[in-house]
């Protein structure tokens, strides 16, 4: 197997690489469907900090036995799921 040396000459090479992918006929659609991908992660993990503090407030009016908070922040959670 071909390794690559992590060094001046290795990164030439990549660039050289992603330079050439980038002028062919499929580079217009790779950089739009990498620009979607990076969306798409940034967008779920958004949704996971959303989840984490939404599931902080709802465990934490589960324990204090607090309904109106309790049912505030279980319609919440619902809303972040089904996002």
């Amino acid at each position: 197997m071909f390794r690559l040396p992590i060094n001046e000459q290795g990164w030439g090479l990549f660039t050289r690489l992603i330079v050439n992918f980038r002028r062919s006929t499929y580079g217009n659609s790779a950089l739009s469907l990498f620009a979607a991908l990076i969306l798409l992660l940034i967008g779920v993990n958004g949704l996971n900090i959303i989840n984490s503090y939404v599931g902080r407030d709802f465990m934490s009016a589960l324990a204090d036995r607090n309904s109106p908070v309790f049912v505030e922040k279980s319609i919440l959670y619902v809303m972040v799921f089904a996002a």
